[in-house]
């Protein structure tokens, strides 16, 4: 159940577990209450469209879990989904775009990373920094990609 504390609330969101991924059945992102509905804190690891900073509406909650929502404002931040494959070290990328005014949510086995992209990042930069591994090394996915 969505928490009714201004501050320190989250959400928990249902996740379709297909072929056992993702790797959890349920998500819990970090979240403002406000008037209007619930300001996202933090990039999700599975929730597909959200990204910091966006305010949404629970349309369709059950057993204190999200199963639907939809956008009341969506913010200028993009989250982008980072996979390590292998040995390959991100960690000068992750620490230049936390220089960046970007936050970085490390899933516990350390392999996973959900990236939150600040509108004041433009899409060049980020590519000139994430986009030269290859396939091999580094996956990237972009659930909400809001740079042109």
């Amino acid at each position: 159940m969505p928490s009714n504390a201004t501050t320190g609330a989250s959400l928990t969101f249902r996740l379709d577990v297909d072929d056992g991924w993702p790797p959890v059945a349920a998500e819990v992102i970090s979240c403002i209450r406000e008037a209007a509905g619930y300001r996202i804190g933090a990039a999700p690891f599975f929730v597909k469209g959200l990204s910091v900073g966006d305010v949404i509406e629970i349309v369709d909650e059950e057993n204190g879990q999200v199963w639907a929502w939809k956008h009341i404002s969506k913010s200028g931040h993009s989250t982008v989904w980072a996979g390590r494959i292998g040995d390959t070290d991100v960690r000068a990328e992750l620490d230049w775009l936390m220089d960046c005014g970007g936050r970085v949510e490390a899933f516990p086995d350390g392999r996973m990373f959900a990236l939150d992209v600040p509108p004041s990042l433009d899409a060049a930069s980020f590519d000139a920094h994430f986009g030269g591994f290859s396939d091999t090394e580094l996956a990237l996915a972009y659930p909400s990609w809001r740079h042109d």
